[in-house]
């Protein structure tokens, strides 16, 4: 299976609540494409889209 490699930096995590993530065009489409097809919310989408690359990422380290 396709793995999705990134490089690691640090940031805070939030406690609680909700956090706004800015994306491009071509990924919101993307998102909006799916949401129209499934009747899910976008919010949904992103968020299960989300918990599936957090579970088959694979991270890189620098040499």
């Amino acid at each position: 299976m396709p793995t999705l490699v990134l490089k690691r930096i640090k940031r805070q995590p939030l406690d609680e609540g909700q956090a706004v993530v800015r994306i491009d065009a071509e990924s919101y489409n993307k998102v909006l494409e799916v949401a129209d097809e499934t009747g899910e919310s976008l919010r949904s989408i992103v968020s299960k889209m989300v918990g599936f690359a957090y579970e088959n990422i694979a991270y890189e380290t620098e040499e």
